[in-house]
C-alpha cells in the first residue's frame, strides 16, 4: 500500500498523515527479494507485493499534497 486514505476518512483526527507507513510490508518483501538476488541464492524465489493507493476517486488527495488553484496559486 503506497497510501491508504481509508476511503472515507473514518480515522481519528491527525492519524491520516501517517498512513504512508502502510507500505512497510511490501517494502520488507521487496528488500528481502533484492537481497536474495544480490546474494545469488540458488533457489527459485517469487515475491508478490501489492502496490496500490486507496482513494475513493480520481480527485482525492493526500493531506499534505500541494494543490494549484485556478488563479495559479498553490495551497
Amino acid at each position: 500500500m503506497c497510501f491508504d486514505s481509508g476511503g472515507l476518512n473514518l480515522k481519528p483526527s491527525g492519524n491520516i498523515k501517517g498512513m504512508h507507513v502502510d507500505k512497510h510490508g511490501a517494502c520488507s518483501v521487496l528488500s528481502a527479494f533484492e537481497s536474495a538476488a544480490k546474494l545469488q541464492v540458488k533457489s527459485n524465489i517469487v515475491a508478490v507485493i501489492g502496490v496500490v493507493e486507496n482513494f475513493i476517486s480520481a480527485n482525492s488527495y493526500r493531506p499534505l499534497d500541494i494543490i494549484k488553484s485556478r488563479k495559479g496559486l498553490t495551497v
